[in-house]
């Protein structure tokens, strides 16, 4: 009898780890659809495409973004065409307007401020590490040929004034 007992215990522990193994499964199908359904979100790229139909597309797949310029065709996109990106980025739309003016990048990432800067053809300079906290050329500033930029970076969460 204590055979019989045991094989239905067993049993029972087989059925409930393979219960659980084909759960974990499942949700891992469901992270590797997320994963490509975003990844595919960048997979083209929007140079040369007409601001207009760009952005349903970018709205459509629920999608941040910032067009720099009132120009009605895109010249240069960040992040680049085949970038990955998670739901929570934002891509940023460069027109072929000839009077774009420098953008706030406060708060972006350094790498995010950067590549936005260089593609409006401005130098930047980084000073610490982290976000930025402050630009030295002003929001709103024509850009010009030449133009450098310094970017004041600072982590994302200070500590400072935590006891401890």
């Amino acid at each position: 009898m204590a055979i019989i007992d045991a094989n239905i215990a067993f049993d029972e522990q087989e059925r409930a780890d393979m219960a659980e193994l084909v759960d974990i499964n499942t949700q891992l199908k469901v992270l590797e659809a997320k994963k490509k359904t975003i990844s595919e979100k960048v997979k083209s790229a929007m140079v040369n495409k007409k601001i207009d139909k760009v952005k349903l597309e970018l709205e459509s797949n629920k999608i941040n973004y910032v067009v720099l310029g009132q120009g009605d065709k895109i010249v240069k996109q960040t992040p680049s065409s085949g970038d990955v990106i998670t739901t929570n980025d934002t891509v940023y739309l460069i027109t072929n307007d000839s009077n774009i003016t420098v953008p706030s990048v406060v708060g972006l990432s350094s790498k995010v401020a950067k590549s936005i800067l260089n593609n409006l053809g401005i130098k930047v300079k980084l000073d610490g590490v982290g976000y930025v906290s402050t630009q030295s050329v002003a929001e709103s500033t024509q850009i010009s040929d030449g133009m450098e930029i310094i970017l004041t970076l600072n982590p994302r969460f200070s500590t400072e004034g935590e006891n401890g």
